[in-house]
């Protein structure tokens, strides 16, 4: 008997909720929105033809030899770590009576794989393989009343395998129980058959689920919170009136994460290595890998832990989470766990417009939230651009449009395509950003007698300049655009060149800490208006106020030391606050002595919770963006305010923490130091 192994990967993961488990695929063959190949119903010799047709997915095996086994596979996004269930419906449409068809799982190869067949005349056969040493589970073929005989009839075959014991079902009925040891558990599922067979799955699913995806470090009634740290004396409140993580460090520096509520007692304790809050759902992953999950603050599952990764996005009021699964692939599923879009994606953005920018195994396109293409997957190329980043911004569908890079033979650059294909906006920029705020892109070209650097500008839908293509850095404030115009001695306007590497990023990056900032910095408003004329302003940044603007300039005093002065300028009013009449900052290593150690505030100027830390005649003290005095200068140095609202401030020798009113707060309730030491109180009663 000659064995052939035919291997073909594809990643297909619908997740649906089945009690406390995950369906990772339920494929009814209804339609081919995922963009399964097509069955060609052309016999070549000695080979195979497979494809989806009317509903079914086909497999024909046109092998002469009668016995010659052979296979197709796709890889799924499945958990090595879970329960896993397999259930197919088979049908033999036509070929030999006494020979198997049926299906094959686990299957790394032919000598790794675990395979489950029937044949026509009635009998079932259990083979498993590990290191290409064969084990016949059933003791040969068995004959079964279970099995409905014949071609054209439907038989389920289904496998539950529950750590190392896997249980084989026909027709619902178990058969054989047994303990399999793999070697190494592989992520596919396929269909087999014999010579001359042809044979057709009507559907199958593949569900995974724990034992035990509780939400873990969850405090409730009879469960005995984490007592590794000392516990802090009080409660404190978060700053955002809602529940939010909280870190502690150990004597190793490993952070763990855990949730307190808005008032500042403990719910989960900290045994996540990550963890982040959107809306009342809380997104956490233990130490070990793949064990990502979506909870509710009440502690219930949503998504069982077994991801790689999730992030949310929320459209119309409601949230949605990506998930990436251990091998790489993405899908959709909603706040109620259940899959509104299989894993099957390599890459798949945030919702926009109800739309999402993904890449199926035939290429790049956008699909909607039934998952049907709203044009043909690989009509254009993101590719390169794709290898390059583990970190991509997002690409989102506004206006029926959507900003895309063409193939190489097209030209390779961006513009605008529409849902229906074509090119709404030729492809003839660089680089083109999402629509903003004002329904403009920010798009850049080769810069005229420099063909390394490119030069921004602002174009809208049509390709109308809004803004001429002659700066190197834009980005928008708001409906604003901040601009500067000069080469960019950071480099990030040069044009990028297929070799450049992390390594090269990553030492521009240290060069650049050391190069200065010369360029002219501008405000544009959304019609190019000039806000803040072009000036030898050595930055412009937005501030944790979106109306507000903090411009740092740059100039030498009589030692010749780089003195920096700040502006704020309020956007929604269109005024200017000058604070050139305060003291010009340096760093001044000095003024710093006996800081606590571990303690790393904004040690320069910056607006921060509407307030800005500033000196004059060398004490420091806060100012409005009025320019307003906030609390008195009287520090000998002051930080700016951090996200938990306190700033660290000196008087004399003493280092301590104040509030936004300028009152003292005891350090254990502020030094991030003390507080990565404590664990937040449980509520009294709990």
């Amino acid at each position: 008997m000659r064995y052939v192994l035919m291997l073909f990967f594809f990643l297909l993961f619908i997740g649906q909720s089945i009690g406390q488990g995950i369906s990772i695929i339920k494929e009814t063959f209804d339609n081919n929105n995922i963009g399964r190949i097509a069955y060609s119903n052309k016999m070549n010799k000695d080979s195979i033809d497979y494809g989806f047709e009317n509903g079914k997915f086909i497999y024909e095996n046109f092998s002469r030899k009668n016995g010659s086994i052979r296979w197709v596979t796709y890889n799924y996004g499945l958990s090595s770590a879970a329960n896993t269930s397999y259930k197919a419906s088979l049908v033999q449409l036509s070929g030999l009576d006494n020979y198997g068809y049926g299906i094959v799982f686990n299957a790394e190869n032919w000598e790794n794989s675990i395979t489950f067949s029937v044949s026509a005349n009635g009998y079932y056969i259990i083979v498993y393989r590990i290191a290409g040493i064969t084990t016949n589970l059933s003791n040969g073929w068995v004959k079964s009343s279970l099995i409905k005989t014949g071609f054209n009839v439907i038989n389920d075959l289904a496998v539950e395998k529950k750590g190392k014991n896997y249980e084989f079902f026909v027709n619902g009925v178990s058969v054989k129980s047994a303990m399999i040891n793999l070697n190494k558990f592989t992520p596919n599922f396929g269909i087999l058959s014999n010579g001359g067979m042809k044979v057709a799955l009507e559907s199958f699913e593949i569900n995974q689920w724990l034992d035990r995806p509780d939400l873990v470090g969850f405090i409730k009634p009879g469960y005995s919170p984490m007592i590794l740290f000392p516990v802090a004396s009080r409660p404190i409140p978060t700053i955002s009136k809602k529940p939010e993580s909280f870190r502690v460090v150990d004597n190793k520096f490993r952070g763990f994460y855990g949730i307190k509520d808005k008032e500042g007692y403990r719910i989960v304790d900290p045994v996540f290595k990550s963890v982040y809050i959107e809306d009342d759902f809380l997104i956490a992953g233990l130490e070990k890998a793949y064990s990502t999950g979506v909870y509710d603050l009440k502690g219930n599952t949503i998504i069982q832990p077994i991801m790689k990764s999730i992030a949310a996005t929320k459209f119309k009021g409601a949230m949605y989470f990506i998930c990436e699964t251990e091998n790489g692939f993405r899908g959709l599923i909603d706040q109620h766990g259940k899959t509104i879009l299989p894993l099957i994606y390599s890459y798949l953005d945030v919702i926009s417009d109800g739309y999402l920018y993904a890449k199926q195994y035939n290429g790049w396109g956008v699909i909607d939230l039934s998952g049907i293409p709203q044009f043909t997957p690989g009509i254009f190329d993101d590719n390169q651009e794709f290898e390059k980043k583990s970190f991509r911004n997002p690409v989102l569908a506004k206006n029926g449009k959507v900003p895309v890079k063409a193939k190489p033979g097209d030209g390779g650059k961006m513009g605008l395509m529409d849902f229906k294909g074509n090119w709404a906006l030729l492809p003839k920029y660089l680089t083109l950003s999402n629509a903003d705020t004002n329904q403009y892109y920010i798009a850049s070209i080769v810069k005229p007698g420099d063909s390394k650097r490119l030069v921004y500008g602002v174009i809208d839908q049509t390709g109308k300049e809004i803004i001429p293509f002659k700066y190197s850095t834009i980005y928008s404030a708001g409906k604003n655009y901040v601009v500067a115009e000069g080469d960019d001695p950071f480099e990030n306007d040069l044009i990028k060149t297929n070799d450049l590497n992390q390594t090269d990023s990553w030492n521009k990056f240290l060069e650049g800490m050391y190069i200065k900032e010369n360029r002219k910095w501008g405000l544009l408003g959304p019609k190019a208006e000039v806000l803040i004329p072009l000036n030898d302003a050595n930055n412009i940044l937005v501030s944790s106020d979106p109306n507000i603007l903090n411009i740092e300039q740059r100039k030498k005093d009589g030692e010749l030391r780089e003195l920096k002065f700040y502006s704020l300028f309020d956007m929604s009013k269109r005024l200017m606050t000058n604070l050139s009449n305060y003291d010009g900052f340096i760093f001044d290593s000095a003024r710093l002595a006996g800081k606590p150690k571990q303690v790393y505030r904004l040690l320069f100027p910056s607006f921060n919770l509407g307030l800005l830390n500033i000196a004059k005649s060398q004490k420091w003290g806060y100012v409005d963006k009025s320019g307003k005095v906030a609390i008195p200068f009287e520090y000998d140095f002051a930080s700016a305010f951090g996200t938990n609202g306190t700033a660290l401030v000196k008087k004399g020798a003493e280092w301590f923490y104040i509030n936004t009113a300028g009152k003292r707060i005891p350090d254990a309730e502020a030094s991030e130091a003390i507080l990565e030491k404590l664990l937040p109180p449980v509520r009294p009663g709990t």
